[in-house]
């Protein structure tokens, strides 16, 4: 699994063994782009992308590896919000953002994002 967070114009990754990367991310880009009609996605918003690396779940599940991938996903979010939640943040998690090339990322299973 790998989790991707874009705020502030960086691209944060994080892979299973929680290793960073960090790349420049033009955040406006976002709004532009995937949500255009939402007044409430800004520059200060947070985007959090969980995605998976499709082959090696297949090579380890097979054929129920998206199934295993969503459900290992679902669970890690499920998670999150609960810590945010402790601290009183709040986001909104939704199924798709429009455009998932612009974010750079093969596999989406859900996006997050905290206002």
């Amino acid at each position: 699994m790998k989790v991707l967070l874009f705020y502030k114009n960086n691209k944060k990754i994080f892979n299973s063994k929680g290793e960073i990367s960090t790349e420049k991310f033009e955040i406006n880009q976002i709004k532009k782009t995937c949500f255009y009609d939402d007044k409430y996605f800004s520059s200060s918003s947070i985007l959090i992308a969980v995605a998976y690396d499709y082959d090696k779940y297949f090579g380890k599940y097979g054929n129920c590896g998206i199934r295993y991938a969503s459900i290992e996903c679902g669970a890690f979010l499920q998670n999150f919000q609960l810590l945010l939640s402790e601290k009183e943040i709040y986001g909104c998690p939704l199924g798709f953002v429009d455009n998932d090339a612009l974010l750079g990322i093969e596999e989406p299973l859900i996006y997050f994002i905290i206002n």
